[in-house]
């Protein structure tokens, strides 16, 4: 199943498509603040209650800046009020290594310039958004892979360890928060037997959580917002989508999973 994207148009003059997607960072965010999911929390607490608000809600989101200019100093935004400041990423369980391309990304960039070249915006000049069903046709061990998927998050968030030094320089005594948007499909299941599976516990996987403890980050947030799935056992959606890590504080078990035996709930 290919995962549907929410574009939304910044401005109804000189239209900029590439700023309408999850591209700007504002995007993730706004898909983020309009979600109602529950937390669940690592550990529980007055302050990741407080981190939730101060992002979440859009009263105290006003006290957050930008800062994701080329000419600002990064990170993505800081919040003077709050006394934080946040970095923005996002991966799936599609993208490849370097030199090769997300075949999601690269499908859904062709649309883009399709709906460029042919005017939509022109001829629908108070649309404001745009819904984007990025097919690949790849088969589905090529679509949705395991090992991609927790690569991929041990990569973006190593990507942006290496610049937690800077950032805290640019914001001395600030907190830093991950903010990790999660644009997988579906989940991924651990086979147990040839008739037995059971749901893969992403918000514990070891090699996540290794990844997560090692960051540099004071918090992370990992929003996860297409993990519905459904079974013909009956198994169905109410994964959590929401998860904040207090990286210091946190008590997890962790759980370990051998790739053999891990399958994408997208077959």
């Amino acid at each position: 199943m290919a995962k549907r994207s929410v574009i939304k148009q910044q401005r109804k003059e000189a239209v900029n498509f590439s700023s309408m997607t999850y591209d700007n960072e504002n995007n993730i965010l706004l898909h983020y603040r309009g979600s109602d999911s529950l937390i669940l929390s690592f550990p529980e607490g007055d302050e990741i209650i407080d981190i939730y608000e101060s992002t979440h809600n859009e009263k105290e989101w006003k006290a957050w800046v930008d800062s994701a200019g080329k000419a600002d100093k990064t990170p993505d935004f800081y919040s003077d009020k709050h006394q934080m400041m946040m970095e923005v990423m996002r991966f799936d369980d599609k993208a490849f290594r370097k030199g090769k391309r997300n075949p999601t990304l690269e499908r859904e960039r062709s649309m883009l310039r399709e709906l460029e070249e042919k005017g939509i915006m022109e001829t629908f000049p108070d649309i404001n958004q745009i819904f984007l069903n990025a097919d690949t046709q790849l088969p589905t061990d090529e679509d949705h892979n395991f090992t991609r998927y927790r690569d991929n998050f041990v990569r973006i968030v190593g990507k942006h360890s290496k610049q937690v030094e800077i950032y805290k320089n640019n914001h001395p005594g600030y907190k830093l928060l991950f903010f990790v948007f999660d644009e997988t499909s579906g989940i991924y299941y651990q086979k147990i037997s040839d008739r037995e599976v059971t749901y893969h516990k992403y918000w514990a996987d070891s090699v996540i959580i290794k990844s997560i403890k090692d960051s540099g980050a004071d918090f992370i947030i990992w929003y996860k917002p297409y993990n519905y799935y459904e079974t013909s056992e009956g198994m169905k959606g109410g994964l959590p989508q929401l998860m904040i890590y207090d990286i210091a504080n946190m008590q997890i078990k962790v759980e370990d999973y051998n790739i053999c035996d891990m399958i994408s709930s997208e077959v």
